[in-house]
């Protein structure tokens, strides 16, 4: 995990993980790894003083999501010879029964039936979110940009968010871990897509293991609210769809000219938010 400053958020996570563990500990042993990214309101303390048992790595604030992963992934290398690692995001509340659904006997069926054990030497399992606002699915997995919801069976998918993914040890071996190149977000897309390329599957969850409300603050770039400048300082931090990143991560799985499109796209969007209505018009 990867925390900055969320520190109420990160305690209600690691209480919803810890139960979710409690069903799964004769199975395995399990270690939590937490990158405290420069927290300055007692986030480190405070989870240190009802979850001892929890590894920091310290970050200085300019780790971000991506970047914060990696800290902690790396240490996690370092320190053991695990089967496999799980990625969990602070604001994503994991059900009591999210782990089991990795142990049940008719989910290994289905796992087998793709040439696959409990942990699955060359799949990359995504679990499926719902939104308790809307009732909706929230992060997962999609298919051409749609998020894809859960149908009782592990399904392919394209596009991968990094909500809690579970990633085996021989995939590690064959494409190793997420990209510094990415500061905060696209990471986790971009860790999908070269498993797709290395000929990995990526499978979504049969059924939610957690809920997870999508950030609104994203799309602030494109918000006429904001004036130009705030726009725009959001659009190149590190939190907003940066686009450097996202013209190497497009020019990377896709093509130069799309890479292109996008970079001018989304730049003239935060220029001129109305562009975007009209865009989207144009496309129906």
């Amino acid at each position: 995990m990867t925390v900055h400053n969320r520190k109420e958020r990160t305690l209600k996570c690691l209480n919803h993980l810890y139960v979710a563990l409690q069903q799964v500990n004769s199975k395995g042993h399990f270690d939590v790894y937490i990158t405290d990214d420069g927290s300055t309101d007692g986030t480190r303390e405070e989870v240190q003083a009802r979850f001892q048992q929890v590894r920091f790595i310290e970050g200085d604030g300019n780790l971000y999501w991506c970047r914060g992963m990696i800290a902690a992934w790396k240490r996690a290398l370092a320190e053991d010879d695990y089967d496999g690692f799980f990625w969990l995001n602070n604001d994503s509340y994991l059900y009591p029964d999210a782990f089991t659904l990795f142990f049940e006997s008719q989910n290994l069926t289905v796992l087998r039936s793709y040439g696959l054990t409990v942990f699955p030497d060359f799949t990359v399992l995504s679990g499926a979110f719902i939104s308790e606002t809307t009732g909706q699915p929230s992060f997962g997995g999609r298919i051409n940009d749609r998020i894809l919801p859960p149908n009782g069976q592990w399904q392919k998918f394209d596009q991968m968010n990094g909500n809690f993914v579970f990633v085996p040890k021989a995939v590690v071996e064959k494409i190793g871990i997420l990209d510094g190149v990415f500061h905060h977000g696209i990471g986790d897309y971009d860790y999908g897509f070269r498993a797709k390329k290395a000929g990995i599957e990526l499978l979504l969850t049969p059924r939610y293991i957690g809920v997870c409300e999508r950030d609104s603050n994203y799309h602030k770039y494109r918000d006429p609210r904001y004036s130009l400048k705030e726009r725009f300082r959001f659009l190149y931090s590190p939190l907003g769809p940066p686009p450097p990143a996202l013209f190497r991560f497009n020019f990377r799985h896709y093509s130069f000219f799309k890479a292109l499109s996008v970079f001018v796209y989304i730049n003239l969007v935060c220029l001129c938010p109305e562009i975007r209505k009209w865009f989207v018009k144009s496309q129906r």
